[in-house]
């Protein structure tokens, strides 16, 4: 075996304990990585979920999403979204984008984001979960 065989396998079993020690640890009570069930009435729901993750310590990841099923944000009013949600994160393709993860600092991916289409009229014409890496 030469040297840098050697080096090589001490470098892949050091790699190997590491990522179990990691998978080994207690997930962080701010990482809800499972979409939460309804329990009625979405928007306050959803507002929940994000006040969740907002506050979460700034140095730990944070996710907190669900219901899967989005669709009763159709025909609601614009005004009404944003009044339970606040400002959108950021803009999307079609619409607007909620986020609702948050990554600790120097932390590389992304989580769920709900992302909301507005029809001429102001209110939701879609609502959809991206998950986002």
């Amino acid at each position: 075996m030469t040297a840098r065989s050697i080096v090589c396998a001490i470098l892949l079993a050091a790699s190997c304990t590491a990522q179990r020690e990691r998978s080994a640890q207690a997930p962080s009570p701010y990482e809800v990585a499972e979409p939460v069930a309804s329990d009625g009435a979405l928007l306050p729901q959803l507002r929940a979920n994000r006040d969740f993750v907002r506050s979460a310590p700034s140095d730990v990841g944070a996710t907190k999403w669900g219901p899967t099923d989005v669709s009763r944000l159709v025909h609601v009013k614009r005004a009404e979204v944003e009044g339970q949600l606040g400002p959108p994160d950021a803009a999307g393709q079609d619409g607007v984008v909620y986020y609702f993860y948050r990554l600790p600092p120097g932390a590389i991916g992304g989580g769920p984001e709900l992302e909301i289409s507005y029809s001429a009229d102001g209110r939701c014409s879609k609502a959809v979960w991206m998950l986002t890496q």
